[in-house]
């Protein structure tokens, strides 16, 4: 297990140096891969058939639980910034959209909690998220509470009705704008397509995260009363 796995951990090493940033996202698995070699290596130090097992089976299991239950944390700070997506961070960026209609929509102190899903029309992902953002948006849609409304950042290539009819033709009713300011994202700090953004009334942003993690947060915040 040793020989098998130590060449190609010195083989791996070398190559996320030179492609640090690039490497960030599987960054765990190097650990677990890592940690399989110190296994490895120190069950040579066991005499007994029982305790080499007993060592092996103890380390290894934790390194797929450390692996199953913190991979996905990671995967969050890498994409949004922080561990869980919980965040309390003054926003004094004007957020403003064009809705189907031509009208121009602004966030602000209409409802004491704003979720926002930010995607592009060249996101695959950001589509496949629309279902979570409805069931979110029919939840709360007769809510003064909360307020669910995604955010679409133009493309060059985009046409005045793309992302309205991307909505429209798969059934999708929640309120859609499109950002005035191209650059929206960028001035927010959204580093990846789909990001969720909870922001209160006081412009703090509250959430950086997926739709789907959003709900938990929401009920917290609205329980707590941080909010205000």
């Amino acid at each position: 297990m040793f020989a098998i796995l130590f060449p190609i951990l010195a083989i791996n090493i070398p190559l996320r140096i030179t492609s640090f940033q690039d490497s960030l996202s599987t960054f765990p698995e190097f650990i677990v891969h890592i940690f399989a070699v110190l296994i490895a290596r120190g069950s040579l130090f066991f005499q007994k058939q029982f305790s080499r097992v007993s060592f092996l089976a103890s380390i290894t299991l934790l390194v797929l639980l450390g692996s199953v239950f913190l991979y996905k944390h990671w995967l969050n700070y890498i994409n949004f910034s922080s561990f869980t997506g919980v965040v309390f961070e003054q926003n004094h960026v004007p957020i403003q959209g064009k809705d189907l209609n031509g009208e121009i929509i602004s966030i602000e102190d209409q409802a004491d909690l704003w979720v926002l899903d930010f995607w592009t029309t060249s996101c695959r992902v950001c589509i496949r998220e629309f279902p979570k953002v409805q069931k979110l948006n029919d939840q709360y849609k007769d809510s003064k509470d909360v307020k669910v409304i995604s955010i679409n950042i133009p493309l060059k290539r985009d046409t005045d009705n793309t992302a309205f009819n991307i909505l429209t033709s798969r059934g999708y009713t929640f309120k859609n704008i499109i950002a005035l300011d191209s650059s929206l994202d960028k001035k927010l700090g959204i580093e990846v397509f789909p990001t969720t953004l909870l922001l209160n009334r006081n412009g703090q942003i509250l959430f950086r995260g997926s739709v789907s993690q959003i709900q938990n947060r929401i009920q917290e915040v609205l329980k707590n009363g941080t909010k205000f």
